[in-house]
């Protein structure tokens, strides 16, 4: 539907449409607008005060920046309406690539062909099994995500055979671009349709052009710094990175004894482990941040399916990329944006059968699902509203029992593998969780509380965010659906079918996940398309306003992406990250500047012979101990239950690691044999 489709079925709610009705719901966002800041302002002001603790000289910087990025824009502004707008899309995007061919020329070049090569196998594929793909953006995503799959697929199977070697690595990506040589073209020729496409859309050259291009970059450039750097996050490097490292040195997909997050699925830990073996952990981190890519291009086309402009649409996806959660989710080398992206391609091949009547695009949606259940059992979540979609869309078939079946056998077939493996090697498909861990009745024992649950959670998650979110950001969702909600409410659509699929898929999902789990990383998927039809109903609600109001709404949204740009500084940029890229320092200097345990834990790793049995309390860099089979690590917390004499008897340890608060908790017999100002290193002496 284009935009002119869209704009005769819209108005204002409780109105004609008329201008006593623009008025009023102009008025009613202005109070509301007022009420939205006094809430975040408070988290505005926490984030600008942060700034100070790398230094007094950053803080000065964030305010000189404050002051002056309104000239900036303003001056941007002017100098791209002769015509660079039409630009901005390639420089935008070609920003990450040269930064990584500049910092990690073979880990970059590892990933590129990773993606061309699963493109041009997805898209042979897409071909040979007629499924239906328009225009280019879903040509990459659907594509792209076929061939990942095939790639998931292929990677388990090494693993099994013990294949996982640098030659079996780059005969499968050969393979794979052999198989779809003929494909590899259409892989330029979709990127510049995309250039094309930004170029073609005159709205770009406005306001909300310069915003989207401005922030876009600044969000682009965190995206690069987080990727190329030696990555600081808990799970990457206690889980992803270590089980990477593990299947490279066996060769094979075998779940070490240490690791128990090994009998997970490991769709995208398989493909780390290929990025590793052929071009170390830089290739690994980057591989991953290629479904954040991916995740983005398929909310903008599921948008762009709802009726929404590609002005809508990509005002949407920009809010979406701006919440600092999902930005630094997507960024690091972490499987959640890949769910998402399975999850979103899921959804989309309801919604093209919907358009095209083609049965095939719910057989890739199973299939996607599937993959999905391959990266994280969090897929459970979306299965209830995908079953009753495709089951509604198998009934619609002349032969209704034979379409539901195909679908479902496809799931069965391609995403079951994993859990039949973890089955065979434990004995419980779920391991090390019990299956039941997906039921609501496992997590509260009455309706009511259930249902508090549920109501408290969107206000938790954006004003308390830190208890469901690795960082000290209390807004890690950002403000943009806080600002921007009351659109719900002043601008009336008729929805269409694709809008209503995608509110019902919503509407299934969030209570699921809410009863069940409540973090927002596992909830991406629904939290992109809301974002993607907020900001669209924002885009419809300012045109037909008053100059007064769009200029709110401009300021609205810079405000909302700024709030977002601090909070994603905060948690992807650090002092010691801007020196590594200047050439000042190497990886190892900035380690020891930026990841605190390192230093302990490097002093260790150089004396502590392999088969020494290393206790740490509270430093857990798994990536970089000597020997992980025989390294512990607790936390504070649980020796508040046992004391740490009790501990130390479940194993002969040699070397122990205390944080500096808790030195004198350390037994007679041990000796200390390094300190700095957040760890302390002993030995067991000897007699």
């Amino acid at each position: 539907m284009e935009p002119q489709a869209v704009k005769a079925h819209t108005g204002f709610s409780g109105s004609s449409g008329g201008r006593t009705g623009a008025v009023a719901a102009g008025a009613a966002w202005l109070i509301w607008l007022a009420v939205a800041i006094w809430l975040t302002w408070p988290g505005f002001l926490w984030e600008i005060e942060y700034f100070r603790s790398p230094g007094p000289q950053f803080f000065r910087l964030l305010i000189i920046f404050l002051g002056v990025s309104p000239l900036a824009v303003w001056t941007y502004q002017y100098v791209r309406r002769g015509g660079l707008w039409r630009w901005e899309f390639a420089i935008i995007s070609s920003m990450p690539v040269a930064a990584v061919f500049l910092y990690e020329a073979r880990a970059a070049a590892v990933t590129l062909a990773v993606v061309v090569a699963s493109f041009a196998m997805g898209r042979r594929l897409r071909r040979l099994l007629t499924i239906p793909a328009e225009g280019a953006v879903e040509d990459i995503t659907i594509s792209s995500g076929l061939g990942l799959g095939a790639l998931h697929c292929l990677l388990f199977v090494l693993g099994l055979a013990a294949w996982y070697t640098v030659a079996a690595f780059l005969m499968s990506i050969l393979l794979f671009l052999l198989v779809g040589r003929r494909e590899v073209h259409a892989f330029w020729t979709a990127l510049g349709q995309l250039h094309g496409a930004w170029a073609g859309t005159a709205e770009w050259r406005g306001w909300a052009g310069a915003l989207v291009a401005v922030f876009g970059a600044a969000f682009v450039t965190c995206s690069a710094l987080v990727m190329l750097a030696p990555s600081l996050a808990y799970d990457v490097l206690r889980l992803h990175l270590p089980l990477a490292h593990y299947y490279a040195v066996q060769h094979a997909l075998r779940t070490p004894e240490y690791l128990s997050y090994g009998y997970f699925p490991q769709a995208v830990e398989t493909l780390m482990t290929m990025g590793y073996v052929l071009a170390g952990d830089a290739a690994a981190q980057m591989l991953p941040p290629v479904y954040f890519a991916l995740a983005m291009l398929m909310a903008y086309r599921i948008g762009r399916m709802c009726g929404l402009s590609q002005f809508a649409a990509l005002t949407g996806t920009m809010f979406a990329a701006a919440t600092p959660l999902l930005h630094w989710t997507g960024s690091v080398a972490k499987n959640d944006m890949a769910l998402a992206f399975f999850m979103l391609a899921a959804l989309h091949g309801y919604l093209r059968w919907r358009e095209s009547n083609d049965f095939h695009s719910i057989l890739a949606g199973a299939f996607f699902l599937a993959m999905g259940a391959g990266v994280k059992h969090s897929v459970v979540y979306a299965l209830p509203p995908l079953a009753v979609l495709y089951a509604y869309a198998a009934i619609e078939q002349r032969r209704p029992l034979r379409a539901l079946a195909r679908p479902a056998a496809i799931f069965l077939v391609f995403g079951t593998f994993w859990l039949a493996r973890t089955w065979l090697l434990t004995g419980n498909p779920a391991y090390p969780f019990s299956p039941r861990a997906a039921l609501p009745a496992q997590n509260a024992t009455h309706w009511w509380s259930l249902a508090i649950r549920c109501l408290r959670i969107p206000w938790d998650v954006h004003f308390n965010g830190h208890h469901y979110f690795e960082s000290p950001l209390d807004h890690p969702m950002g403000i943009a659906l806080v600002l921007f909600v009351p659109v719900w409410a002043l601008v009336w659509r008729k929805l269409n079918r694709a809008e209503g699929a995608c509110l019902f898929f919503c509407a299934l999902y969030l209570p699921y996940w809410a009863v069940v789990q409540g973090e927002p990383r596992f909830a991406i998927a629904p939290i992109l398309i809301l974002q993607i039809l907020t900001g669209g109903r924002m885009i419809l609600f300012c045109r037909p306003m008053r100059s007064a109001v769009r200029f709110s709404l401009y300021l609205a949204s810079a405000y909302a992406l700024l709030f977002g740009l601090l909070g994603a500084a905060i948690v992807e940029v650090n002092a010691p990250q801007l020196r590594y890229f200047a050439g000042r320092i190497d990886k190892a200097e900035y380690l020891r500047e930026a990841l605190v345990p390192y230093r302990v834990m490097e002093f260790v790793r150089g004396v502590a012979g392999p088969q020494d049995p290393i206790l740490s309390v509270d430093a857990c860099p798994f990536l970089y101990v000597p020997n992980p089979s025989l390294f512990d690590c607790v936390w504070s917390s649980d020796l508040l239950r046992e004391k740490l004499d009790v501990q130390l008897l479940r194993r002969n340890y040699r070397f122990l690691i205390l944080p500096v608060a808790r030195a004198g908790e350390a037994p007679a017999g041990w000796r200390e044999v390094r300190a700095d100002e957040s760890y302390l290193a002993y030995t067991r002496e000897t007699r």
